[in-house]
């Protein structure tokens, strides 16, 4: 059935302040949490309003919902982020630079190998292990280790919703690709440490997980900038 113009314009409305909601809070909602704290400054409408708009959204793609016990979340369809978590919860942020910059001045010239050794470390228990796109790139394990190095981490990069931080800039060539971090708190409180263990992190995923022979490793650090630089190995 076709609506009014104006009508099909206030639930195009309605859908877009919805789908802004729920992509702002990185670990969803579920229909009564909406409801409850969105109704009246949004005007969304009753329950059963509310339902039907996030039934549109889930058939357009635009969220995705999961179920936890008795409960249905609904979330956005974009991964949430570290920074997306500390923007919701700044006292943890600040908790967490100042856990890392202690370890920093506990570990002093260790830091470098036994940080690396710590990404290393979580790589193995990450979650990334057991989805099902890291299911699929494990079966064509022969493929990726004869794919050009550059084409691969663009590919990693396109096709497995593993976007680095929108503060790190990403140049790749053909054997070597470099992540550079620029004035972030973690860098100017000196909790380097945290830089140390992505690159244990990124090492341990493209070798153990894509097959890649890469080296990773911290180039250059200070209070400003950060660079990791990747490199593939000679066979």
């Amino acid at each position: 059935m076709n609506l009014p113009a104006k009508t099909q314009k206030g639930i195009e409305a309605k859908l877009k302040i919805l789908k802004s909601i729920i992509d702002s809070y990185p670990f969803g909602y579920t229909l009564m949490e909406i409801y409850k704290n969105f109704k009246d400054r949004h005007k969304i409408g009753s329950r059963n309003t509310l339902k039907k708009y996030l039934d549109v959204m889930l058939k357009k793609g635009e969220i995705i919902t999961k179920e936890i016990g008795n409960y249905r979340i609904f979330r956005s369809k974009n991964p949430y982020t570290v920074k997306n978590l500390f923007e919701h919860y700044p006292y943890l942020e600040n908790f967490s630079i100042n856990f890392i910059a202690a370890l920093n001045k506990v570990l002093k010239d260790e830091m470098p190998l036994k940080g690396k050794q710590i990404g290393i470390e979580l790589a193995k228990s990450a979650p990334i292990l057991e989805s099902k796109v890291i299911k699929q790139f494990q079966k064509f394990k022969d493929f990726f280790q004869i794919m050009d190095f550059k084409e691969f981490i663009e590919k990693m990069r396109e096709k497995t919703l593993l976007e680095f931080e929108t503060n790190v800039e990403v140049t790749i060539n053909e054997k070597e690709a470099f992540l550079t971090f620029r004035n972030t708190n973690l860098l100017k409180k000196h909790a380097w440490i945290f830089y140390y263990s992505i690159a244990g992190l990124i090492e341990a995923n493209l070798n153990d997980i894509f097959y890649q022979q890469v080296s990773v490793n911290v180039e250059s650090i200070d209070e400003e900038i950060c660079i990791i630089k990747l490199e593939k190995r000679q066979a």
